[in-house]
């Protein structure tokens, strides 16, 4: 991955945080329980699809929060 960074991610001491204001203008934050570039990118390339719906309001937060659980 070496210094790219991964869009919606934040890598604080070691471990990759998904990030983005929600439709309410609300932080989300989650981990992503790894501290692996690679394996962050995977998981963000399974859920950036959903991400600009969340931040509509045409899918709820809990609905996104499932997803990433």
């Amino acid at each position: 991955m070496g210094s790219k960074s991964i869009k919606n991610t934040l890598n604080r001491n070691g471990t990759f945080y998904l990030q983005f204001r929600d439709s309410n203008q609300k932080l989300f934050k989650k981990s992503l329980k790894t501290d692996s570039a690679k394996q962050a990118a995977i998981f963000m390339a399974q859920l950036s699809a959903f991400i600009p719906f969340v931040q509509t309001g045409s899918m709820p937060v809990e609905d996104f929060r499932l997803r990433v659980d």
